[in-house]
């Protein structure tokens, strides 16, 4: 009688994980579609193919489409968080400054992956990070670096070793492995 209710309860228990195990399984992946700008991004594009059609983002869309190696650096990864650089951030450096990052293929590459981190953090996640780090919490990034996140006044900033700061201001867009998050400011990796 016990070796027939063990039997029972082990083919119950089996039917019960195969039943539950099939009503999670799918193909079918949603596409998440969000606005910024009256610029629409998908989860089903690439970062490269989101930012390629923004007006605000052409040098950081340019960059990426110029470096097939940093456009296959960041979709090899499973996920990431990239931070991208608004156009007008870029406008508001010297213009020797700006020329230097923006003619250079590899420092703007360096940069790309400096401000970007591995997995998929949204906004609340990062903020919850800097709130349980004080106010400032480091994240490792692709560069091989660290990138800080700070909170002032309610708003998140990256910040770099230089102490140079971008303002998160458009939050929490998809991209086909991950998020990304768009700032106004320039940070840039360790000399």
């Amino acid at each position: 009688m016990l070796s027939k209710n063990i039997l029972s309860f082990v083919v119950i228990t089996l039917v019960t994980l195969s039943v539950t195990a099939q009503k999670y399984k799918t193909t079918d992946m949603q596409t998440v579609t969000d606005q910024w700008n009256e610029n629409i991004f998908t989860s089903d594009k690439t970062i490269a193919e989101n930012i390629s059609e923004a007006p605000e983002l052409t040098i950081l869309a340019k960059a990426m489409k110029d470096n097939a190696a940093l456009q296959a650096a960041l979709e090899k990864e499973e996920m990431v968080t990239i931070f991208i650089t608004k156009d007008s951030a870029f406008a508001n450096l010297p213009e020797k400054t700006r020329d230097s990052i923006s003619e250079n293929p590899i420092l703007m590459a360096s940069m790309v992956k400096f401000q970007t981190i591995p997995g998929r953090m949204d906004s609340y996640a990062i903020k919850d990070a800097v709130e349980k780090n004080g106010g400032l919490a480091y994240f490792s990034n692709l560069n091989g670096s660290r990138i800080g996140i700070k909170e002032v006044g309610g708003k998140l900033y990256l910040i770099d070793e230089e102490n140079r700061t971008a303002l998160l201001s458009g939050v929490n867009f998809y991209h086909k492995n991950g998020f990304f998050h768009i700032v106004d400011g320039v940070v840039l990796p360790p000399k």
